[in-house]
């Protein structure tokens, strides 16, 4: 018999998701081995490429059972109720435990002849980092070609012997400098998962780390992962492609206020459905996101009027899913060199850059458009109550330039650099390259705002106001209202449950006062 509890249950099955132990259906679903000896607790799933194992060390009595993930979900919980596995007349195992009081029991087949007999090797060497190991897998894991390429491994991460770990998917990269320790010196190329992800991986324990020939084995204890190894496919030399700190000619310093404002921004522009979907970044005294889908919408204009923008004016198309991507890693100064050149932002240990879509195809300061300042927006926690106004956008005499799109090194390690992006991008020879059509080597310009137009939430408002134009953004965007109206009921649900709680303490209150007094006039009787 081996007792675990419902809690356990869930975490279980939560890993087995993430690290890709457990599919939609069963048929995609490993077997997972409870066994319990004189080494302890453990818990086993596997299958051709990764491999979960829990450990709880001490001595235990011999019980052996395989169920299938299902018997999981039936019974996993929040709760740390125990749960019962033993064995069951014909061959069956019973699970059982109680959910509201209630007994239940489901009873399931052995699975062991499903569990596969090649268990990983264990690694001869391991090294010991702390979880800032775990956070940089994480982080690298979301870069990643979830396509395979079976010419450059873009759907791997390497770990270099360097102690770099890097990641790609030929259009984005991102390179984490934390002085890591492992035990090889070369090169080592692993397929990522989610599973870095888990909440419940303990912090304060340390991080080994070590390989055979087929897997990666990540240890944190009381969990060890095994991730399968890639040997056959080249790496392309993704920091060459990194832009020299030297060619940086603007700079964007975006405060924590632009950063919140402009993440919970970007999702609601128009035209995200589309290809690519691109936003116009305007850095011309002031920082200024557009968006448009053409024929459709008005052009949308984010103002982020804290932000402080330095060096040459640019303006340039550039995919929202990189620039969200840089906010949600926490950088908060954005580089660049020119319009054709890949973006930069880093920090003290980190480098994620990016190819942008050039200036071609750069949004205009628009007289129509709708404007939204962050300064002002941030003042107005409900959405619905925000000033958002159409006003004329102006703007100095564009400046001209013909900056040249750099391109990145092939998989063999050539750097190539060219004025054309028409060539194969998805091809694992190349990065970065820019999503899309080709586009050509084109004279860009740095038209946008004159630096004063950025305060959109004094005059700006004030000017829509008395001319009657405030538009409501339910109008521009239904699902935004939504969500607004859905905060302002949840507000209100919890100011209605807090007042509730007063008026109950308020009538226990008074119930003591009049026990009280009600004592007090016995004994005056006495």
């Amino acid at each position: 018999m081996i007792t675990i509890t419902r809690q356990f249950a869930l975490r279980i099955r939560n890993l087995l998701r993430r690290i890709g132990l457990q599919g939609r259906s069963t048929y995609n679903s490993v077997p997972v081995l409870f066994l319990a000896s004189n080494e302890g607790f453990h818990v086993r799933a596997v299958n051709n490429l990764t491999a979960l194992e829990y450990h709880q060390p001490g001595p235990l009595p011999p019980a052996q059972f395989a169920l299938p993930v299902e018997a999981l979900a039936a019974c996993e919980g929040k709760r740390e109720t125990p749960v019962t596995i033993e064995s069951a007349p014909e061959g069956k195992i019973s699970v059982s435990w109680e959910d509201r009081g209630l007994p239940q029991v489901r009873l399931y087949d052995d699975c062991r002849d499903q569990v596969l007999d090649g268990w990983p090797k264990r690694p001869e060497r391991f090294s010991t980092n702390d979880f800032r190991l775990v956070e940089a897998l994480q982080q690298t894991a979301g870069i990643v070609d979830r396509s395979p390429n079976y010419r450059a491994a873009l759907d791997t991460v390497q770990l270099q012997g360097t102690g770099k770990v890097v990641a790609t998917d030929s259009r984005q990269a991102l390179v984490i400098r934390g002085e890591f320790k492992f035990p090889w010196n070369d090169d080592v190329l692993v397929l990522p998962t989610d599973v870095f992800g888990f909440a419940d991986f303990p912090r304060d324990v340390p991080v080994e780390i070590g390989a055979t020939e087929t897997h990666v084995c990540v240890n944190v204890r009381p969990w060890t992962l095994y991730l399968s190894r890639v040997n056959d496919r080249k790496y392309p030399k993704v920091e060459e492609a990194c832009p020299p700190r030297a060619s940086v000619k603007t700079r964007v310093q975006i405060p924590a206020e632009d950063r919140e404002f402009l993440s919970q921004s970007l999702r609601h522009l128009p035209g995200r459905e589309v290809p690519d979907s691109a936003v116009t970044v305007d850095c011309n005294g002031h920082l200024a996101i557009r968006a448009q889908v053409a024929g459709e919408s008005p052009v949308t204009e984010l103002v982020l009027s804290r932000s402080q923008v330095s060096g040459d004016p640019v303006q340039f198309n550039t995919n929202r899913r990189f620039l969200e991507q840089a906010i949600q890693f926490g950088f908060s100064e954005l580089q660049i060199v020119d319009a054709n050149a890949p973006c930069l932002c880093e920090d003290e240990r980190r480098s994620y850059f990016w190819m942008g879509l050039g200036a071609e195809d750069a949004i205009r300061p628009s007289k129509k458009c709708v404007r939204i300042d962050s300064a002002a927006a941030s003042a107005s926690q409900d959405p619905l109550n925000r000033k958002i106004s159409r006003q004329p956008s102006q703007s100095p005499t564009p400046t001209e330039r013909s900056p040249t799109m750099r391109r990145a090194s092939s998989a063999n390690g050539q750097s190539d650099h060219a004025t054309n992006a028409s060539d194969p991008a998805h091809d694992g020879q190349q990065f970065p390259a820019t999503a899309g059509a080709s586009r050509p080597e084109a004279t860009a310009t740095s038209n946008g705002h004159a630096a004063g137009n950025g305060s959109a939430s004094g005059a700006t408002t004030e000017s829509a106001e008395s001319n009657g134009t405030v538009q409501d953004p339910a109008a521009l965007d239904p699902i935004t209202a939504a969500e607004a109206l859905q905060g302002d009921l949840r507000t209100a649900l919890a100011s209605t449950s807090r007042l509730l709680q007063a008026l109950r303490r308020n009538r226990k209150q008074a119930r003591l006062v009049e026990n009280t007094i009600a004592s007090l006039r016995q004994l005056q009787g006495v």
